[in-house]
Formats: structure tokens, C-alpha cells, sequence
């Protein structure tokens, strides 16, 4: 009778954190999908309300700007979508969510950015890490680490990776 009072508490216990885990990545998609909107939008308040107010931040090229303050990350994001990234849209698709406990999240999002009249290019341009923390019901992102990805730029090493890009992007081509 131990024994089965046990194993219906493990599989409760299970089955609760897999509701859980499926309603948190349903939030985190959110959050990915809410930025692409405000992106697309040019709303730099809209973006970065996704954003701890403190946080990290690292670019494609390399600017690395740690412990990060919404009103400057806003103005920021504010002035490239006025000036270098102005009539762009953004496609963002969720490839990996990992939960590193109850609270802390790392995420691996593909993404273009094009113009916008362009469709989304047959593979992603950049990819993203972030890790969100999950503060009462809402997930905010505290580290933001965006990355280009060379490989698809150069025809060697494509022939040379040993997973083929059509794997490696498997989830953007899905979306």
C-alpha cells in the first residue's frame, strides 16, 4: 500500500511539472512572437518590454553592454528601428527551451530580419540565446546573446559541417 500511495505521488508530481513546463513555454513563445511584433511594428517600448530592467545584452557584431536599464535599451532599439533597421520586419522561430529550473529558462531562437516586403528567406540569419527568469506569471529576459550565422555566408563550411544545413535549421523550415 506504501508502494502505491509512492507512485501515484511521483506521477502527480510529474504530471504537475509537465503542466507546468508546457504552460511556461507557451509564455516564453510569447514572448519571442511578441518581440518579432513590436520588431516589425518599430516599437522599441514594445520590445523591450520583454527585458528585466536589469539585464545583459550582447550583438551580433559585439557590443557587449551588461547590466542594462529599460529606458536606455528602449531608446536604443527606439533609434535603429528609426534609422539602419526602418521598414524591416522580423521572423523569429523558437528552436530549443530549456528549463534550468522552475524560474530560469534558456532559449535558442532563429531569426531574420528583411525588409518589409520581403518573405522569410529560406534560412535564418542570426540565432539568439537568451536566459528569462519568470517573475509572478511573466517571463523577462536577463541575457540576450545575439549571433550571425557564418556558416550559411560560406559554401566550404557548409560542405564541411557534418549536419547538413537543411537539419541544422530543421525548426526555422517548420515554422
Amino acid at each position: 500500500m506504501k508502494r502505491i500511495i509512492i507512485v501515484i505521488a511521483i506521477n502527480l508530481i510529474a504530471l504537475i511539472n509537465f503542466a507546468q513546463s508546457q504552460e511556461d513555454e507557451v509564455a516564453i513563445k510569447a514572448v519571442v512572437e511578441g518581440m518579432a511584433t513590436a520588431w516589425t511594428n518599430e516599437d522599441g517600448t514594445q520590445y523591450t518590454q520583454h527585458f528585466a530592467e536589469d539585464h545583459d545584452v550582447v550583438t551580433w557584431f559585439g557590443m557587449y553592454r551588461p547590466h542594462g536599464q529599460l529606458k536606455n535599451t528602449e531608446r536604443i532599439y527606439q533609434n535603429i528601428f528609426s534609422t539602419v533597421y526602418k521598414n524591416t520586419r522580423q521572423f523569429a522561430v523558437v528552436d530549443k527551451i530549456r528549463f534550468l529550473d522552475k524560474e530560469t529558462a534558456l532559449i535558442h531562437v532563429f531569426a531574420a530580419i528583411v525588409s518589409d516586403s520581403e518573405e522569410k528567406p529560406e534560412f535564418p540569419q542570426v540565432m539568439w540565446s537568451g536566459v528569462l527568469k519568470k517573475t509572478g506569471s511573466f517571463w523577462k529576459i536577463i541575457s540576450f546573446h545575439n549571433v550571425g550565422l557564418e556558416i550559411l555566408k560560406n559554401e566550404n563550411m557548409q560542405r564541411s559541417s557534418p549536419i547538413p544545413m537543411k537539419e541544422m535549421f530543421a525548426n526555422w523550415m517548420t515554422e
